[in-house]
C-alpha cells in the first residue's frame, strides 16, 4: 500500500491545503512537489496570504490529493496530516525549490517575487482511500521507526 501512496503522490501536481486559525478553516489549491519517500511536501506561497498567516500561528495542516482526473483503476484520495517545518539547511531548501520548479516550471516568476516563500510540510499520518471502502492508514512515525531512521 505504501507503493500506491508513493505512486499517487508522485503522479499528481496539485493538492488542497487546509489550514485553520481560531477554529476558522481555510482551503487553498496548491501546486506541489514531494520528496522521493513522500514524507515531505513542498509548495510556494506569498507571505501576505491568509494561508501563510494561518500557518505562522498554527503550523498543523492537512493536505488532500486524489487521482480523479487521470484515474486508471479505482479512484484514490490521500489525506495527509502535516506540520510546517523549516528546512534543515539552505541546501535542502534549494533542492526542494529545484524539485518544485522541475514539476511546475511556470512557478519560476512567482518564486522570484520578493514575498514568495517556500513551504516545507512534514507528514505525520496518511490515510489512503481506494474506491469507496478500502482505507489504509500510515503513521509516519512508525514507518520512520521501521526504516531504522529514528532511535
Amino acid at each position: 500500500m505504501l507503493k500506491k501512496i508513493e505512486e499517487l503522490v508522485q503522479s499528481q501536481g496539485h493538492l488542497a491545503l487546509a489550514t485553520s486559525l481560531d477554529d476558522v478553516p481555510h482551503v487553498s489549491l496548491m501546486a506541489y512537489a514531494a520528496g522521493p519517500d513522500c514524507r515531505e511536501f513542498w509548495a510556494a506561497s506569498l507571505s501576505s496570504t491568509r494561508k501563510y498567516r494561518n500557518l505562522m500561528e498554527n503550523p498543523h495542516a492537512s493536505l488532500l490529493l486524489d487521482n480523479r482526473c487521470n484515474a486508471e483503476g479505482p479512484d484514490m484520495a490521500l489525506s495527509v496530516e502535516v506540520r510546517l517545518q523549516p528546512f534543515a539547511t539552505p541546501a535542502a531548501e534549494a533542492s526542494a525549490c529545484r524539485a518544485l520548479l522541475m514539476k511546475h516550471g511556470n512557478l519560476a516568476e512567482f518564486l522570484g517575487l520578493s514575498d514568495a516563500v517556500l513551504l516545507r510540510f512534514v507528514a505525520s499520518r496518511m490515510q489512503l482511500l481506494s474506491g469507496l471502502e478500502d482505507v489504509f492508514v500510515v503513521d509516519m512515525e512508525k514507518v520512520l521507526d521501521a526504516d531504522g531512521l529514528r532511535a
